[in-house]
């Protein structure tokens, strides 16, 4: 996963004023959000969507914003989101975005086949944020809690050379994703 400060992203307020990379007083006020690209094509290997599920709830209770960037489903195929729970799919704090194979046809020339497209989908994602700090990272990641991401962006503080932090992936099999799930909603 990737931390990026997302640049002029929301309007100064009280509450996200910045000072340094941090806001004025209580850190937890800091708009903080995500994108994730997702495709309802087969890619990814077995239980996407399930991983993708626990993944997402966590996202969605550690952020303020989770944009959902749909590339490639296929003509025929339901759109990646309708296959989740509505506890997810329906929350205001979720964002979709739809990016068909025909779009990508009509405005690239090809159809998004290769994972080169992704870059597209995350580009969108990008762009249709409304947080202040954005992490970019794969639909079926587990991102840290809050407080950990406040962290990260403290010492992204320190460092004003850095602006992008890189975490280590970790994979752990559907099992354990939703054991660690279970732990963090308890």
């Amino acid at each position: 996963s990737t931390l990026d400060q997302g640049g002029d992203r929301a309007e100064p307020t009280k509450e996200n004023t910045m000072v340094g990379s941090f806001p004025e007083g209580e850190t937890n006020h800091s708009s903080i959000g995500s994108f994730v690209v997702v495709r309802n094509d087969g890619y990814g290997g077995g239980h996407i969507v399930e991983r993708t599920t626990l993944a997402l709830a966590h996202m969605l209770e550690v952020l303020d914003q989770v944009v959902v960037v749909d590339l490639n489903t296929q003509p025929g195929t339901p759109i990646f989101l309708s296959l989740l729970p509505h506890s997810i799919s329906g929350t205001s704090k979720l964002k979709s975005v739809v990016i068909s194979r025909e779009q990508c046809t009509r405005e690239l020339g090809s159809p998004c086949k290769d994972k080169m497209y992704e870059l597209l989908g995350r580009n969108i994602g990008l762009r249709e944020s409304t947080s202040v700090y954005i992490i970019s990272t794969n639909p079926e990641v587990f991102i840290p809690s809050r407080f950990t991401i406040i962290e990260i962006m403290h010492r992204i503080s320190l460092q004003p050379e850095r602006s992008a932090v890189i975490l280590p992936r970790e994979d752990i099999s559907a099992t354990e994703a939703r054991t660690r799930a279970k732990r963090l909603s308890d």
